[in-house]
């Protein structure tokens, strides 16, 4: 199997990711446009298990989507106008206001694809730049969203995100706890057919199988700890048995078969955490002690 790898490019990635934890630390300010990720029986699609692309995955692309054209969006073309003609006369300025780059361009352009710059769109429109407005940076948008540039960029930025916050326990438990609220008021004869053999009864999914490569990412990212007692797990015999995988959100408190909602537990610590709470832990091993 090809070792799966990443290039983290980084730009606005720790942004992103406090912006994520800060939604979900106070979801219910957020509450509306949340709805439009799980709202309506959204949140059934959740129900199918251990998909690769997880539901944090899909919820980090509904965030980042948001978050990256938001910058541009805000755009005010008068102030860059206004910069423009007060650095005309100084030669080492004026090329960087020959034409506005919108913020994101700026995050295309950081990762190298190529793409369809605001100033090419507006003179494939026939619209100067004199004349560019709000609803010139809007209709721009709308084209370059469903532009490979953009679905690169998209894809790129959820993978970075993933990356650091898969490490995160706690957002990944904020997370799981929020669409648990919406599976426990699920009823059986509001689920579609196709998905009602998912389900053992109302607002409780059926515990799946859970595939390797799940096991092995949330062993590795775990250390092989406990994340409770930190009781090393690494060398008993079967190591891989389902009950040291525990569920942050409990099956029966609406959780989800996801990577994202899985954590190592010993058996002792497996069979004192209860079937309706959420837990996890803040404690992590480090890379080396501070002191010798």
């Amino acid at each position: 199997m090809k070792r799966p790898t990443i290039e983290a490019r980084f730009y606005e990635t720790y942004h992103f990711v406090s912006a994520v934890n800060n939604i979900l630390e106070d979801p219910i300010e957020y509450i509306r446009s949340l709805h439009d990720f799980y709202g309506d029986g959204s949140h059934l699609r959740f129900a199918l298990p251990y998909e690769r692309y997880s539901a944090f995955h899909q919820f980090l692309e509904f965030v980042l989507d948001e978050l990256l054209t938001d910058a541009t969006e805000k755009y005010d073309l008068d102030q860059w106008r206004g910069q423009a003609e007060k650095f005309k006369d100084i030669p080492s300025v004026r090329a960087d206001f020959v034409a506005p780059i919108l913020p994101i361009e700026r995050a295309i352009r950081h990762h190298g694809y190529d793409y369809e710059s605001f100033a090419d769109w507006l003179s494939s429109q026939a619209i100067s730049i004199a004349n560019a407005d709000s609803d010139s940076i809007y209709d721009y948008l709308n084209e370059l969203r469903i532009s490979q540039s953009y679905e690169d960029l998209l894809m790129q930025s959820v993978r970075e995100a993933f990356f650091l916050l898969f490490a995160n326990r706690k957002v990944l438990m904020l997370f799981n706890d929020m669409i648990a609220r919406e599976m426990r008021d699920t009823t059986l004869d509001e689920v579609p057919e196709e998905s009602a053999t998912l389900f053992l009864r109302s607002g409780v999914l059926k515990r799946a199988y859970m595939p390797e490569w799940a096991r092995r990412a949330v062993f590795y990212r775990d250390r092989g700890l406990c994340v409770s007692c930190n009781c090393d797990l690494s060398g008993i015999l079967n190591v891989w048995s389902e009950d040291h995988f525990d569920h942050i959100v409990a099956l029966a408190a609406g959780g989800l078969n996801d990577v994202t909602n899985i954590q190592l537990l010993c058996g002792a610590c497996n069979l004192k955490k209860g079937d309706s709470e959420a837990f996890t832990s803040n404690s992590y091993e480090d890379w080396y002690p501070l002191s010798p």
